[in-house]
């Protein structure tokens, strides 16, 4: 059945070819055609402007920061991967071409020692669909070492054996990734990996792709190790029937294996390992127990005293902690990390501290101060949250001497520069086909919902110096999930800056449910499916008309995954905000969504008691506005089934509607192509303009 696999010395072989070929350039004009054959030809940035693959990401130094590897896109399809020397900046890289195999593309690369590189690659295969028609493929991971240089030794696998698989479902949702989990920074020949499917770490020789078992995974743990490469923890759950809990477990000094945490999964107060510390008597976890918002927690594994809090902010989630990736210090704790606007770091670490200081100095980042009303207790603090863009390390030398840097917001596709000799070298542009001038401004806000429960969003609006002060017509587009949330940060999928390009307005809610706001807005949600969260949506809507930014005669919702259902929902309530409504893979029937979260034990435990609600398919009576549903037709996650039987149940009610079903696109954006991308865009934009009839240019 697979085929398509590669195996052995099957990749090897192709990635031998001659790196001599250069990439293609990139293409000419922003002309595009929409799905339904309307061609739009606009100097605002395009649907193919934003549905290409970025022409530089994934960018990695090596230890003795001699060299720099990126995967390069040029023409927005195919991805190389260049190595650039650092002493030699001014001449081009040495190219890596793909293979010719169908499918093929360079994912990911990382340096993992100064003449190796650890590269992930995705590749389409034939598996098995949802049993509702579906296409019967399905891109895998696989990874392979190589050298960043043409002189180097030749490409090694790294493919685990294991046995026959009995499931073919099982083996398309894992595929046949392996992740670093130590590069062994004392060890010029190995690092340690850990297979994906099954858990097992091995240590892999970088020049051959030879693996031996380190520890051995199993359905009953699964193991950590420490900076020195050692499994000193396991998890494991515990109990049965409503009473499952995770235990994590960490060897002492004398090889015994003490209790460091245990929760409960149905009180949903988690407990997760993040790092070990300096001290080998303790352990860090990012913790909720007992607290309203996320904390890091020093747990000691042998003298038994109660946590300690490492680390906590006192209006935003804790979410991990940062390690030192120098070979002198590799694993010594940095700073910590949060959530606020965005992903933010609290170095504890004065060189970081001041490295990150001087960089935002250099590349001219600006600061928004704004006044935070905290959702749980109702407490004002003043916070700064970015104005377009921010700056962040992405990696550095052993010795500091050279350092990859990162800038990019909402209204900044990422760049990327070299810092050496206290000198920025630009290495290049995500985006470059974007002129920034085209693009909106994006901000954090606070807004009340109609019970008081304070909501945070985000709002983009366009520029006005293109669309006058509004006004605008608007987009509400509410995250997938529900225990997600959104960032301020850049949007690859275009569903807020290719609109604000257009002269739309867009909201992101937080509404109620979603997951790093803290425990109160996030319970809040629970069997309010249908109710208080699509309220919340509502209210922020009416918070933006009251505001001035939005037109109320024009307001449509776009939601994909459980924002398509929120979008469904939102077409059955007889309230007369919205023009239309429009659903990516959206869930129609909620009965279906809870026997997904019945499937196992800790889902059954941890999420299922939280989906009651509306089932919008129940109402199509009361849907008064036009419908858009669209679905990929290989969705592994969402069957295509939600979207045909709700707009196959308009059809019978005589509502209107349209349903398109976009070709070879999976559930996440991980497996999805440009052509998907640009696909939802043009299908979206066009629903806009003619069945909406928003107005926009």
């Amino acid at each position: 059945m697979f085929k398509a696999l590669l195996q052995g010395a099957a990749v090897a072989a192709l990635l031998a070819a001659s790196a001599s070929a250069q990439p293609a350039s990139p293409p000419a004009g922003k002309e595009v055609t929409t799905v339904s054959g309307v061609t739009v030809n606009s100097h605002r940035p395009a649907a193919s402007d934003f549905g290409r693959l970025p022409a530089i990401a994934h960018v990695s130094i090596s230890p003795d920061g001699k060299h720099i590897a990126a995967i390069t896109t040029p023409d927005g399809v195919t991805g190389f991967i260049s190595v650039w020397s650092t002493d030699a900046m001014d001449q081009k890289p040495y190219i890596i071409p793909p293979t010719n195999m169908q499918g093929f593309q360079f994912f990911d690369v990382q340096f993992v020692k100064n003449d190796r590189l650890f590269v992930t690659f995705r590749t389409l295969v034939a598996g098995l669909g949802n049993g509702d028609g579906s296409k019967n493929q399905r891109f895998i991971f696989q990874s392979i070492l190589m050298s960043p240089s043409k002189d180097g030794p030749p490409p090694a696998n790294i493919i685990p054996k294991r046995p026959a698989q009995t499931d073919a479902d099982q083996f398309m949702q894992n595929g046949l990734a392996v992740r670093i989990v130590n590069v062994l920074p004392g060890d010029p020949k190995r690092v340690l990996v850990r297979d994906e499917t099954d858990g097992t770490i091995y240590r892999a020789d970088v020049m051959t792709g030879q693996l031996d078992v380190v520890q051995r995974g199993s359905d009953t743990y699964g193991y950590y190790v420490d900076p020195k490469g050692e499994p000193r923890g396991r998890e494991r759950s515990v109990g049965d029937g409503g009473n499952i809990a995770q235990l994590d477990e960490f060897k002492t000094p004398n090889g015994g294996w003490q209790e460091g945490f245990k929760w409960l999964v149905k009180d949903r107060e988690q407990i997760n390992f993040a790092a070990f510390d300096d001290d080998p008597n303790a352990i860090l976890a990012v913790s909720r127990a007992g607290h309203e918002k996320a904390v890091i927690e020093s747990y000691d594994i042998t003298g038994r005293k109660p946590p300690e809090v490492a680390f906590g902010h006192p209006f935003f989630e804790a979410t991990g902690v940062v390690r030192s990736r120098r070979s002198k210090d590799y694993g010594h704790v940095l700073g910590f990390t949060y959530n606020a606007d965005t992903e933010r770091t609290y170095w504890t670490d004065g060189e970081f501290e001041a490295l990150e200081k001087n960089l935002r100095a250099a590349l001219g980042v600006t600061m928004d101060t704004m006044t935070w009303t905290d959702p749980a207790t109702g407490k004002e603090g003043k916070i700064q949250t970015m104005h377009d863009y921010d700056v962040s390390i992405l990696g550095y030398s052993d010795d500091m001497s050279r350092v990859l840097v990162e800038k990019s917001g909402p209204s900044q596709p990422p760049e990327y520069y070299l810092l050496k000799d206290n000198k920025l070298i630009l290495l290049g542009k995500s985006d470059p086909q974007i002129d920034l001038q085209d693009l909106g401004h994006t901000r954090m806000v606070e807004y009340p919902a109609r019970d008081g429960l304070i909501i945070p969003a985000f709002v983009t609006t366009p520029n006005k110096a293109l669309f006058g002060p509004g006004p605008y017509p608007t987009i509400v587009t509410p995250h997938g999930g529900p225990w997600g949330r959104d960032e301020l940060e850049w949007d690859p999928t275009g569903w807020t800056q290719y609109f604000a390009a257009r002269g739309y307005a867009v909201i992101q809610p937080q509404f109620r449910g979603s997951d790093g706001w803290g425990q109160k807005l996030w319970r809040a949600g629970d069997r309010e499916w249908g109710g208080k969260m699509e309220d919340d949506m509502e209210d922020g809507l009416k918070w933006m008309i009251a505001q001035g930014i939005t037109d109320p005669k024009r307001v449509a919702i776009h939601g994909y995954s459980y924002g398509g259902y929120a979008a469904f929902d939102a077409s059955v309530r007889p309230n007369g905000l919205y023009r239309c409504a429009i659903a990516g893979a959206g869930v129609s029937e909620i009965a279906r969504f809870q026997e997904l979260t019945n499937q196992n034990d800790f889902i059954r435990n941890y999420q299922r008691p939280t989906v009651e609600g509306v089932s919008p398919l129940q109402h199509i009576s009361d849907v008064t506005i036009p419908v858009l549903a669209y679905h990929g037709d290989t969705d592994h996650t969402v069957s295509r089934t939600e979207s045909e039987r709700f707009t196959n149940a308009l059809a019978a009610a005589h509502r209107p509607y349209k349903f398109v079903e976009l070709p070879n696109m999976d559930h996440q954006l991980v497996y999805w192509t440009p052509q998907n991308w640009r696909d939802i865009l043009l299908t979206v934009d066009d629903f806009l303009k003619t069945s909406c009839q928003m107005g926009t240019q």
